[in-house]
């Protein structure tokens, strides 16, 4: 029992240290690189410890109850000596087993199912090649602009973007004076470059005649146009309206993008230009390890 539990513990150690990095990219924290020679000695131990401990108390009590037999009997096994209880017990334990059996294949089944699904799934435009850099919120302006100009003169760099995270809700009026709230993306003149993001009507930003002052133009998705009160969402391109009390002109239609694993249409999004966008998105011509190495030695 001891050496089956410590065969146990040594598995499941060397699996978590195998899933460390994996783990590390999901969570956005590199664990790994906040662990000491120490930390891992300690974990060791406590791995070994627990599997003595499991392995002990797992089979103190069999071992209690084989001492307490008669050999010949039992090596003589049971033969139809089963009680109509213990009959019951063992089919009631065999039917569990197959169950817990059936549940985790089906688990297994449809985990791996979603990961092909994610795989497969149409962001609306090409994720391949793509790193986003989240920044520190101290950086200043300065800081952030020395960096995207360094990112952009390595050869493993395509193009750099601005951007935020997520959206946030600001107020619009819509033409007929009604207010509503709508999901608006600060991101930066060379953002729907960098993603390969087309217009559907119109045009989208362009760093050759959008600077970052430009902040009286948008960009809609379809669905923010029909929001607004247009029968069509290429009747919106050209047409003013009120962001948060300012009047803005729309200047395109963006294509559709999926927002992150959820299913479903596209929400309603609005793109303003901004330099405060706390992200960098950036756009690469090499593998991805060699244009994170690249971007990781110039920060």
């Amino acid at each position: 029992s001891t050496l089956v539990s410590l065969i146990a513990a040594v598995l499941g150690a060397l699996l978590a240290m195998v899933l460390l990095p994996f783990w590390s990219d999901l969570t956005e924290h590199d664990i790994g690189g906040l662990l000491t020679a120490a930390d891992y000695a300690v974990f060791a131990v406590i791995v070994l410890v627990a599997g003595v401990v499991v392995g002990i108390g797992a089979g103190a009590y069999p071992a209690w109850t084989a001492l307490k037999m008669r050999v010949t009997p039992v090596l003589g096994g049971r033969g139809g000596s089963d009680t109509p209880g213990g009959l019951l017990l063992r089919r009631i334990l065999t039917v569990a087993q197959f169950g817990i059996a059936m549940f985790v294949t089906a688990m297994i089944v449809t985990i791996a199912w979603q990961i092909q699904f994610l795989k497969r799934i149409d962001y609306g435009y090409p994720v391949d090649g793509l790193i986003t850099a989240k920044l520190p919120s101290g950086l200043g302006k300065a800081e952030v602009d020395s960096f995207a100009a360094a990112l952009q003169t390595l050869p493993e760099v395509r193009s750099v973007a601005r951007s935020s995270t997520s959206s946030a809700n600001r107020p619009f009026a819509m033409p007929n004076g009604e207010s509503l709230m709508l999901g608006t993306r600060l991101v930066g003149p060379t953002y729907f470059s960098t993603l390969q993001l087309g217009a559907q009507a119109g045009r989208v930003f362009d760093a050759r005649q959008d600077g970052v002052e430009s902040r009286d133009v948008v960009v809609l998705n379809r669905q923010a146009a029909v929001r607004l009160g247009y029968a069509e969402p290429s009747a919106a391109v050209g047409q003013f309206i009120r962001m948060e009390g300012k009047e803005v002109q729309v200047v395109g239609i963006a294509q559709d993008v999926r927002n992150g694993f959820t299913a479903g249409q596209p929400r309603p999004l609005v793109y303003a230009l901004s330099d405060a966008a706390p992200d960098l998105t950036i756009r690469t011509n090499a593998s991805f390890d060699a244009a994170q190495a690249a971007v990781t030695k110039v920060w």
